[in-house]
């Protein structure tokens, strides 16, 4: 589903269309990859075998990236403008981010979980359940990579995306049997997974209660299962929360626009 797409006049860098946070995390890469990695406890250079496999990897040039992915075009920015909230300074900052995580993956084809992982902030902090539920509901064609329209779709559901968007998709990801409810033994299970420790009694308690807690506050304290619409409800009457909070997510994320009428 690769396309292939042609930049039209890209903002210049002495213009105010032109990211000045994406100018900075360019510097910071090359910065880094330029200064030798100090080992924390001895202060001294780190060897290879303290490095792990995605440290050691080798860029891909620029012009391969480019070969598969080509530029962006006119008419692309003005739909994903109208999809994802995104204005187009964002859509070029995102497009020169894409391009260059593509050039750290495993194959310049698109960006592999590993690489997601490492470059999306809000996914650093997170456990390895969540991020593989996250990663295999983008990955709408199986390919173990994502591409230009998928990475934009990650990026809208986690950090820019309306309400009802970021509902839909953390619904998805929570369905673990696909029946389009979310289960308290589902929430039950990621809460576990967030631990990062082995389960135990009194955790599983502990994990139990802010089930409780989550299935109240949606006005299911009764149910075992709660639907969209709950959860949509519960926004509207709670226009300040985040949806990704009730449901013990630690992400950083600037505020949704409330527009849970559409």
């Amino acid at each position: 589903m690769t396309q292939k797409y042609r930049e039209q006049a890209p903002p210049d860098k002495h213009s105010g269309a032109y990211s000045h946070e994406n100018k900075n995390q360019h510097s910071s890469l090359a910065h880094a990859r330029k200064t030798p990695r100090q080992n924390l406890v001895t202060n001294g250079p780190i060897i290879a075998s303290d490095l792990s496999d995605f440290d050691l990897r080798k860029c891909h040039p620029r012009t391969v990236v480019t070969r598969h992915h080509g530029f962006l075009q006119q008419q692309d920015i003005q739909k994903l403008i109208d999809e994802t909230g995104y204005d187009r300074t964002e859509l070029y900052a995102l497009w020169a981010r894409f391009k260059a995580l593509c050039s750290i993956a495993k194959s310049p084809k698109g960006i592999d979980k590993d690489t997601f992982c490492h470059g999306i902030p809000q996914l650093s902090v997170e456990d390895q359940f969540f991020i593989d539920r996250v990663f295999k509901i983008l990955d709408a064609d199986g390919s173990n990579i994502l591409e230009w329209q998928e990475f934009v779709d990650a990026l809208s559901a986690l950090e820019n995306g309306d309400v009802n968007k970021r509902i839909d998709f953390l619904f998805r990801v929570y369905d673990l049997n696909g029946d389009g409810m979310i289960h308290r033994n589902e929430v039950m299970q990621f809460l576990l997974a967030s631990l990062l420790v082995k389960p135990n009694d009194d955790l599983e308690e502990v994990a139990k209660h802010f089930v409780k807690k989550i299935f109240t506050s949606v006005g299911r304290q009764d149910s075992e299962v709660m639907c969209v619409e709950d959860a949509k409800k519960y926004m509207r009457e709670h226009p300040s929360a985040d949806i990704y909070t009730l449901f013990g997510r630690t992400m950083v994320t600037k505020r949704p626009k409330l527009d849970v009428n559409k």
